[in-house]
């Protein structure tokens, strides 16, 4: 809107420096309205060069938003993928852990308590926990003194860190 003005006005300006119809129009424009269109037509200039780096911009930001879109779509299916492969090995460790858990019940207590002693305390407290009380009590039992008081300390502290609320 404000661009046909300046272009209406630019072109009468033109038009009566240009042509003299009657004589000394051309000294009845003020030249304080020809530097005035002047200035409105230099910043009129300025304005769309500044539209058009906006519009520029304007793209590259739709642009970054759709590869962040992308992005976040390729991060979030890894993601997923990565909960599944864990998933798996828990699975898997659960079963194998299982496994080990069994076999150390049907064996002798005083044999499985030679295993346990040469296990870390933590380690062979985590067996323990997934047996049977009274089989436990039979490896425990058949343990050092030292080494059935510190998987005792394992058992006893492992939750205690956990919130009661």
């Amino acid at each position: 809107m404000e661009s046909d003005f300046l272009v209406k006005a630019s072109d009468l300006v033109g038009e009566m420096k240009n042509s003299d119809p009657y004589p000394g129009a051309r000294e009845a424009i003020d030249p304080a309205i020809e530097d005035l269109i002047a200035d409105l037509s230099t910043r009129e200039k300025r304005l769309d060069e500044q539209a058009r780096q906006l519009d520029i911009r304007s793209r590259q930001v739709s642009e970054m938003e759709q590869e962040l879109a992308v992005a976040i779509s390729r991060l979030q299916e890894s993601e997923e993928n990565l909960s599944q492969t864990i998933e798996i090995a828990r699975d898997a460790s659960s079963g194998d852990i299982e496994r080990l858990v069994g076999i150390y019940t049907n064996m002798k207590p005083k044999d499985a308590a030679v295993i346990f002693e040469q296990m870390p305390p933590g380690f062979s407290a985590g067996f323990l926990t997934q047996m049977d009380p009274s089989v436990a009590a039979g490896i425990v039992s058949n343990m050092s003194p030292n080494s059935a008081f510190a998987v005792s300390v394992h058992v006893a502290g492992r939750n205690m860190d956990v919130p009661s609320n």
